[in-house]
């Protein structure tokens, strides 16, 4: 082959040029090399060539510039003709730059038998490396020469061309067939990776980076190679590369685009996860290289033309020096290329995306050409004798060896603490970005499912939000946090951690992360003693939050009280901590007194909140009481003089109220807060469960819709005890919506609302399929709530009869629930008789109230009968009542019904019951509602 290199001037000089050509010859391509962005004079001139040299293949690009034998321009149109005797050569475009593409083009070398490629790309307007691993996927053998498209670094408009054709996108090509084609590749790089080991942990496969370390990209450029370093990108970083290892390939990515909001866009592709350094080159040692590769080239391969395809980050770096390097090669063998934005690079069969190197390709077609004699390879009057780069690179090297060595012992305590500890870390935000694997074995989460989350994601709903605002509070005033947590597992089981967080602070003194270190104690926890002690509040003996919701739950408490002293934590840095610790012990007795006097629970929540209850149960009626209870102690708490040391201290308290039937804690803790920051605030704010914001119907609305797409709507079983027979349990579905910061929420905020709306028979069709999959899993009888709304629908009515033929006769019974009247009761009574063909049981529950009474009963054909609560409630203090109850069973029993008494709350109401064999009881005295995780699997029965 022979290689004929044109620097075109004018189109006589090319005509003059092109004599040197035969018209006639079969093989000829030209690679056309411009700086010069005029499209119609380079259109002009191809159109000029085509007529002269009819079979010629033309293929093109953009550049930043142009390499013609030892010497580099910029700006110039060069033309390089290589004239083959045998080799076929088959060019190509494709404009999108895809696996895909890249896979075709590789069967097409694959059907061709090609030996090599050399390709011209569009990197401003994709993403070439997408295109070479599909040529890799397809054709791994497939040699690979060429390089991205520049513009005279201005990184605005890069093109392609083919034939006379120009394409900003996509890639342009050509495939060279001959089996007896020697060819040969080689690059340069000889960059050297400085300061820290960087993780990409936010990228896109279009080469752009947001993130490294968790940080900004733009701001740790700032912070390692200086404010300048922004002024003027992507232009000012090019010397600056990222370097990535690739097996033992090393390999540099320059930047091509960069916003300082969007990312910096590279010549090349990262994966989240893979770790950089940035690159730094001396002179003296690329130049060295360079001379060594040259060499070895001449000595060991036939060539009889040399292709160059070199960084023009590289270029900028080497200065004049480049020509030096570039003249090595062009002591061997006629040679040309450009300066590119990534060269395309074959490293064992797998072609590459390079940057920052000097890439060459060397064909012949012969196998013993005839080689130039006495190359001079020799550089060394380019190179200086002591180096200030050199210097710094082996300063780099040392530095980088020793922080290995410390990062090594560093990493070997990391291991002994992790098999000994559950160990996880996170951001300033609160983001985990660690965790080992015990807290994988404990959590049951894997590091993918909690990285970069919240700890929340652990948090059990039983454990106060005060807690936790404590711990933050305490973490952020760089101070260690120690303390018990209860959390949650992925399981939805809980466990006990002993937990000790530190903040981890930088030279100056600024966070930097969180370290948190636990034990697990979950044994030790759910001990009877331990759970005793951590029930009382170790310096006022108070009962403590423990305490204070397990009261809750049992007295279904419906008025809830909190206390917070003001400036309490100026007085403890004032003071000092053991001041402000005799401070809230005399003043828990001061509050003590004043509750019992008022018949009011006390309990301490954290240092110096305290909650206050009834200590009895009222009716709503009742509870303006309460509010003028809790005036009295904040006027009179106020009035009290503290004495300590001899020192008077005034105490004044902020008090919030938090009225309902759910989740008092938060209503009281908000009640709190809207009195601490409401301006000019006296007296007493409360907070009421229905007034509230978030529970408005609208809001209800969102809640559940989100809840059924999220699967966050589940069933909770509560006994339904057969007092005579201790093995016959039946358990009601009562639904329940786990909120999105895991709470449980009672159907009481959004049924009725539920019933307005298109998703109640949704809602309907959730509870049915869960209880008759838990009915399958634990083989008990378990009763699901209906309303005439259901019953009437019919898409309802048949998913209904198609559940129930999944489970056991006499495993689901419906219960009746509506008292509204029915308006079609024909519909009512088929579906009956339709469920009871299947199996089913029906109940009718609430009895005693709407369409629920004695003239129904027999056409029912009801199995159970429930008497209503409000009736069982007041068997005990209202005759009348208890005569109702009385005849409701007698009638029962006449009619082969049997009775189930609800709402039996204390030991009183059962004894009463059993006196009148009522055949079932059910109530919070007898068990309360449970979730599916508290049943044990596959349970067996005598059935």
């Amino acid at each position: 082959m022979q290689t004929l290199i044109h620097r075109y001037q004018s189109n006589d000089a090319l005509q003059a040029f092109l004599q040197q050509i035969p018209p006639s010859v079969d093989h000829l391509l030209l690679q056309v090399m411009t700086g010069n962005q005029n499209q119609d004079q380079i259109t002009s001139v191809l159109v000029l060539i085509q007529e002269k040299l009819p079979n010629v293949v033309i293929i093109g690009t953009s550049t930043s510039g142009e390499i013609d034998q030892g010497q580099v321009s910029d700006g110039e149109l060069l033309l390089v003709f290589s004239v083959f005797e045998s080799t076929q050569l088959h060019p190509f475009y494709v404009d999108e730059l895809s696996q895909q593409t890249g896979q075709q083009i590789a069967n097409q070398a694959n059907q061709l038998a090609a030996k090599c490629a050399i390709l011209f790309g569009n990197t401003l307007t994709g993403q070439p490396q997408a295109f070479l691993d599909g040529m890799a996927k397809n054709a791994p053998g497939l040699v690979i020469s060429g390089g991205n498209a520049g513009d005279l670094d201005q990184f605005h408009r890069t093109f392609v061309i083919t034939g006379c054709e120009f394409h900003e996108q996509g890639m342009a090509g050509v495939l060279l067939v001959n089996p007896d084609l020697e060819v040969y590749q080689d690059y340069v790089l000889n960059w050297t990776p400085v300061g820290p080991l960087l993780t990409v942990t936010e990228c896109d496969d279009q080469g752009t980076i947001y993130c490294l370390n968790d940080k900004p990209i733009s701001e740790v450029y700032q912070r390692y190679l200086g404010a300048e370093i922004l002024e003027d990108l992507p232009a000012s970083a090019m010397e600056f590369p990222l370097l990535k290892q690739q097996d033992d390939l090393q390999v540099g990515r320059s930047m091509v685009a960069a916003s300082l909001q969007d990312g910096f866009r590279y010549a090349g592709v990262f994966q989240e996860g893979d770790q950089v350094r940035f690159g730094i080159a001396d002179v003296n040692s690329i130049l060295n290289q360079a001379a060594d590769r040259a060499k070895y080239a001449y000595d060991y391969y036939p060539i009889e033309s040399i292709f160059i395809y070199s960084c023009t980050a590289r270029r900028a770096f080497l200065g004049e020096h480049i020509q030096a390097e570039i003249h090595a090669l062009s002591e061997i063998a006629p040679t040309a290329g450009f300066f590119t934005y990534g060269e395309y690079f074959t490293h064992q069969n797998q072609p590459k995306l390079l940057n920052l190197t000097t890439t060459f390709i060397a064909l012949s077609e012969q196998k013993h050409p005839l080689k130039r004699s006495s190359p001079n390879f020799d550089l060394k009057h380019h190179l200086a004798k002591a180096s200030t780069i050199r210097s710094l690179n082996h300063l780099n090297r040392v530095v980088l060896d020793e922080l290995d060595e410390h990062t090594a012992s560093l990493e070997q305590y990391k291991n002994a603490l992790d098999q000994t500890a559950i160990v996880s870390k996170a951001d300033i935000t609160g983001r985990i970005t660690y965790v080992n694997e015990a807290f994988e074995k404990i959590s049951g989460y894997s590091s993918s499912e909690v990285l970069g989350k919240n700890h929340n994601i652990l948090r059990h709903p039983e454990m106060p939000s005060s807690v936790f605002a404590d711990l933050w509070q305490t973490i952020q005033a760089k101070k260690v946090w120690r303390g018990v947590i209860q959390n949650i597992k992925k399981d939805g089981s809980n466990y006990y951690v002993k937990s000790v967080i530190v903040p981890i602070l930088d030279l100056d003194q600024n966070i930097t992360e969180y370290i948190s270190i636990r034990s697990d104690v979950t044994d030790l926890i759910k001990q009877a003693e331990i759970i005793k002690s951590h029930r009382l509040d170790d310096l006022t003996g108070l009962p403590n939050r423990i305490q204070l919701f397990e009261d809750i739950a049992n007295t279904r408490c419906e008025q809830l009280g909190i206390l917070d002293i003001k400036g309490f934590r100026f007085i403890n840095q004032y003071y000092g901590f053991e001041f402000g610790d005799t401070l809230i012990q005399q003043f828990s007795k001061v509050l003590l007194e004043l509750c019992e006097k008022y018949n009011l629970v006390l309990y301490r929540l954290q240092t110096d909140v305290f909650v206050v209850r009834p200590e009895r149960l009222r009716s709503r009626k009742q509870k303006k009481p309460f509010e003028e209870k809790m005036q009295t102690i904040q006027q009179k708490i106020g009035l009290h003089n503290f004495l300590i040391e001899n020192i008077e201290i005034d105490v004044d308290v902020e008090v919030g109220i938090g009225q309902g039937v759910d989740h008092l804690l938060k209503m009281a803790e908000t009640a709190l807060y809207q009195a601490k920051h409401q301006s000019h605030h006296t007296g007493v704010t409360t907070v009421i469960q229905d007034s509230d914001a978030t529970k408005t119907h609208m809001a209800w609305l969102e809640k559940l819709k989100l809840a059924l797409k999220e699967d966050r709507v589940v069933n909770y079983y509560q006994p339904i005890i057969n007092p005579l027979d201790p093995d016959d349990i039946k358990y009601e579905a009562l639904v329940r919506l786990i909120d999105e910061d895991g709470s449980v929420v009672s159907p009481y905020y959004f049924l009725e609302i539920a019933k307005k709306s298109r998703y109640y028979a949704q809602l309907t069709q959730v509870v049915v399929r869960k209880a008759v999959e838990f009915i399958n899993e634990t083989r008990y009888q378990v009763a699901v709530n209906l309303s005439i709304v259901d019953i009437e629908d019919p898409l309802i009515r048949q998913y209904l009869l198609e559940q129930l033929s999944k489970v056991a006769q006499g495993k689901l019974t419906f219960e009746l629930t509506e008292s509204e009247s029915i308006s079609d009761y024909q519909v009512v009574q088929d579906f009956i008789h339709q469920a009871k063909a299947l199996g089913a049981e029906i109940a009718i529950d609430d009895f005693g109230s709407g369409y629920s009474n004695f003239s129904y009963l027999a056409n029912m054909q009801a199995d159970y009968l429930k008497i209503d609560g409000s009736i069982i409630k007041q068997i005990l203090t209202d005759q009348k009542s208890w005569l109702v109850a009385t005849s409701i069973v007698d009638i029962a029993n006449k009619l082969g019904i049997k009775v189930v008494a609800e709402y039996v709350s204390d030991e009183a109401i059962k004894e009463k019951l059993l006196e009148y064999k009522v055949s079932y009881l059910q109530g919070f005295h007898l068990g309360e509602p449970l979730p599916l995780e508290s049943f044990p699997l596959n349970h067996s029965d005598d059935d």
